[in-house]
């Protein structure tokens, strides 16, 4: 009896301990909150062999963008993705949505070399946008837990394939960590509403369909649309996460000129893989702009851009554009950049203007945002990111281009909370190629998490004004870059320029009440590590280098070049710049801070 007794005790004891232990286990069980999205029809399309990536225990698709293997061009060097190709390059990406807190582990499962840390930018976001959970060398993992919702993070293996001089992931990873939908400022369309035109996986795009309906929406999977300009009847673009769509959309058309609401939104990509380098709008983006040689050259006003708008109240939400074929996100006319429709030599007669003297001008009454778009895996020149509109609003972006981040030629225009990767070329805001006239620019909050230039080429840098002297207007003209501030940036890694304003060529350009405020660069390059650089991608540092208009290519470090007839430089501000872990002032900037001044008088201050 006393033995049934203790067996008795025994089994409730252990029944108990059963319990107890499920009941922990079932209250450590959190529920997910994250929606992945599944894209059929994947097989067609890169996919990562090299990145695994999950969030809250859920496999993610990641997608892969690799430089093309077709040049286009006839010279080695002439489309800029050379260096790419020869380090065979890519770049990854996955995304999801969530509401609260999101746990993400990576897996790099082909690493070179000996693994030595993995690390997460931008830095500023630690313990803010995310937290590092573990990391765990030997199985090449990390996790990470995101706390913001639209944070976009770069994870990124220190092994072989990592620059470590210039912090240069070769395989680059991003997470997009979109919040709900249900939180957009666009919502979803209802698909069993009539005006709403399904595209669903597997269909044929029917574009006399689309151009009866109000509202188009691409289901998940792989669509074929190739280049489409947006009827006059369709006021909003639907892409669904997990579809991923081959085409363009261009929305900047004379039906819609004066149409007010235009939408672009979802979590679907946007991808220009099957266009050819430089497509040419009047071929349907099937054959590239071409000169007499045969090669791919710009002709800006006819390229293929992957989003065109050209409708005031305009809202782009959510979606990532990839593998660009020219420039991403544009308007119409961005200011004047369309008169500059060369031939690719340079050859920018007044003749060559498509617009006829500054046709479409209702543009700069426009107003529109883009929210938490994203823009990568674009490998060759003119792969420029999105421009500043007027009256425009940019929150919560990334960018990687392949030229200018942010064409800033454009008024009143605000951005605010954005990551850029900035590759061999280009800068990350440009006022110039032109004399223009802009004032009231709002930047702030920037992670420039890479800027992998090579060189010191005259339209590179953070804040640079290519002073090149396109112009469709009068010389004797006077044009004033005025009342803007740029405030909260900070560049991780190397840099080699700041910043380059300059009126040498372009005389009637003025420069007046500019504000740079706290700036922060980890490291800015010094002239013999520079010059080592130019080896490594497109740079250059000689100034006795040369372009097709008999200027030079390379420049200072950071120069403020006061040389015009009309123009001039007035009262630049910095206040906090803060360069290799050093406050520059008035007395260090030339030195340190390796600025090249001149100007009529004092106009540059360091506070």
């Amino acid at each position: 009896m006393k033995i049934r007794m203790k067996s008795l005790i025994g089994f409730f004891v252990c029944l108990f301990a059963l319990l107890a232990a499920a009941c922990s286990s079932q209250k450590n069980l959190v529920p997910s909150h994250a929606v992945t999205y599944s894209t059929p029809g994947i097989e067609q399309l890169n996919t990562s062999e090299i990145y695994q990536v999950w969030v809250d225990q859920k496999p993610l698709q990641v997608f892969e963008s690799k430089p093309p293997t077709e040049r286009l061009c006839l010279t080695l060097g002439c489309d800029g993705a050379d260096t790419a190709r020869q380090q065979k390059r890519t770049m990854a990406w996955t995304n999801f949505s969530f509401e609260h807190k999101a746990k993400i582990k990576v897996v790099k499962q082909k690493f070179a070399g000996s693994l030595t840390d993995i690390i997460v930018r931008p830095k500023s976001g630690l313990n803010r946008d995310y937290k590092i959970v573990s990391k765990d060398l030997a199985k090449a993992e990390i996790v990470v837990e995101v706390i913001n919702t639209n944070s976009k993070i770069s994870i990124e293996y220190i092994d072989d394939r990592y620059l470590a001089f210039r912090q240069i992931p070769l395989d680059g990873l991003m997470i997009f960590a979109d919040q709900l939908e249900t939180k957009d400022i666009s919502k979803q369309p209802n698909q069993l509403d009539p005006k709403t035109y399904v595209v669903e996986y597997g269909a044929e795009f029917n574009f006399e369909q689309a151009s009866q309906s109000s509202r188009v929406y691409f289901a998940p999977g792989v669509h074929h649309l190739g280049y489409w300009e947006i009827p006059e009847a369709v006021k909003h673009v639907y892409l669904a996460g997990g579809a991923y769509v081959l085409g363009a959309l261009n929305s900047a058309v004379p039906a819609k000129r004066f149409q007010k609401g235009f939408t672009v939104s979802g979590r679907g990509v946007i991808s220009g893989e099957h266009f050819p380098w430089r497509a040419d709008k009047r071929k349907k983006g099937l054959e590239p702009c071409v000169n007499d040689k045969g090669e791919a050259v710009d002709c800006w006003f006819n390229t293929v851009k992957l989003l065109q708008l050209g409708t005031d109240k305009y809202l782009l939400e959510g979606i990532t554009f990839v593998n660009a074929p020219s420039y991403v996100i544009t308007g119409f006319t961005d200011g004047d950049i369309a008169w500059n429709a060369n031939d690719g030599e340079g050859n920018s007669q007044a003749h060559k203007d498509p617009l006829k003297n500054a046709l479409y001008t209702e543009e700069l009454l426009y107003s529109g945002m883009l929210s938490n778009f994203k823009v990568l895996g674009n490998w060759r020149w003119n792969g420029d990111g999105a421009a500043i509109h007027a009256n425009s609003r940019i929150q919560d972006c990334f960018i990687s281009p392949f030229d200018d981040a942010f064409k800033t030629y454009s008024s009143n225009g605000t951005v605010e909370d954005c990551v850029i990767w900035q590759t061999d070329n280009g800068a990350v805001f440009q006022f110039g190629w032109y004399p223009k006239t802009v004032s009231g620019l709002k930047v702030n909050n920037l992670d420039i998490i890479h800027a992998e230039w090579t060189g010191r080429n005259q339209n590179w840098g953070i804040f640079n004004f290519a002073d090149r002297g396109y112009a469709s207007g009068s010389k004797n003209i006077l044009k004033v870059i005025k009342d803007s501030s740029f405030s909260n940036i900070r560049a991780e890694g190397p840099v080699a320029r700041i910043i380059g304003l300059e009126n040498q060529v372009v005389k009637n350009q003025a420069f007046e009440n500019l504000l740079f405020e706290n700036i922060w660069v980890e490291h800015l390059l010094t002239d013999e590590e520079a010059k080592v650089l130019v080896e490594q991608g497109n740079g250059i540092i000689e100034m006795e280098s040369l372009d097709w208009s008999g200027n030079p290519v390379g420049r200072p470090a950071n120069m403020i070049n006061d040389s015009g007839d009309i123009g001039y430089i007035k009262n630049i501000q910095f206040k906090n710049l803060v360069i290799n872990k050093t406050k520059i002032t008035n007395e260090n900037a030339k030195t340190l801070g390796q600025f090249t001044i001149k100007t009529q008088g004092k106009q540059v201050y360091f506070k």
